[in-house]
């Protein structure tokens, strides 16, 4: 920024000189005091000093003041409107990030549902195309590959300079093949899907069923039990021995019902004390094509298990 760097450089100036403007300031005050104290007449030697030294004293005064009022107020108003335009510019860099980050992850439910369809079909007869559907990866690898573009850019969807995460989803009744292969069984429970803060040791898979909790576990708990008894954002803050930790949690919906949560969205960072107004929102768009995912993915263990039968 150019009147940021003309704005120190006149502060830099002001304060070399400032301590030879203080002595001069001086030097004329004592000029004006000894000449006041030494004037006899009007038209003495003393009393020209004296009307020279006001005049020079007023004059100085007047410079600094012209100096200071004018010359930083149009570089701060300068920087300001800097500063303005910098923030808008980042606004729209922002919903642009975000509109981005929707339009891919939707574009990747779109694809992996596409691939289901067509296996559901009974005259889609590829085995290698089966073997790779959806469901063959584990929850979080598909989840994390779902949510990829906006998990990326987390950091700057919350405006944070940290950009080290740890991300985790609860989800309830997430269909799966028994290891018999032969039937399908429901978990419920945390996964963690990045551990940027390795501290994965506190998201025990059954945190939220248990009652044996101590320390930084039941407070994580009792966050995360407000937001899904209550179905709302939650912000909260935890210690691990001395270090703070400020958690998010969303919550999932049902496909097609906002009013009854099937999950939760879990953020843990270590500087989130602010976040943009919009964050809440940004979450339930991502949690919405989320409960689809959830929902396919069921959709998926039946199929298959379905086709073997």
């Amino acid at each position: 920024m150019k009147n940021l760097e003309a704005l120190k450089k006149w502060t830099d100036t002001i304060i070399k000189i400032g301590p030879y403007v203080i002595v001069f300031e001086v030097i004329i005050g004592a000029v004006m005091a000894i000449a006041s104290s030494q004037v006899k007449a009007v038209d003495s030697l003393w009393f020209g000093i004296l009307i020279f030294s006001i005049v020079v004293f007023a004059a100085l005064n007047i410079l600094k003041y012209v100096n200071e009022k004018n010359f930083p107020k149009l570089l701060i108003e300068n920087l300001e409107n800097e500063i303005n335009k910098e923030n808008i510019s980042k606004s729209f860099a922002r919903k642009s990030l975000i509109n981005d980050a929707i339009a891919s992850t939707l574009v990747g439910l779109n694809d992996q549902t596409c691939k289901l369809t067509n296996q559901a079909d009974p005259y889609y007869a590829s085995e290698e195309v089966i073997t790779n559907r959806m469901c063959e990866k584990d929850i979080e690898d598909g989840i994390f590959n779902l949510l990829s573009p906006f998990i990326n850019n987390l950091h700057l969807v919350l405006e944070s300079f940290d950009s080290k995460y740890t991300i985790a989803t609860y989800l309830k009744d997430i269909a799966s093949e028994t290891p018999e292969q032969d039937e399908i069984e429901y978990n419920t429970g945390i996964f963690v899907l990045k551990d940027d803060l390795n501290i994965r040791e506190s998201l025990d898979q059954d945190l939220l069923e248990r009652n044996d909790l101590k320390s930084e576990k039941q407070e994580i708990q009792n966050i995360l039990r407000l937001s899904l008894n209550n179905n709302r954002f939650e912000k909260g803050k935890f210690q691990i021995e001395v270090e703070d930790f400020h958690l998010l949690s969303s919550t999932i919906p049902i496909v097609c019902d906002d009013e009854h949560p099937d999950g939760l969205f879990i953020v843990i960072g270590r500087d989130l004390k602010s976040i943009p107004n919009d964050t809440e929102e940004i979450f339930r768009i991502f949690n919405r094509v989320l409960a689809n995912w959830i929902s396919k993915y069921n959709e998926c263990v039946y199929s298959r298990i379905s086709k073997k039968e």
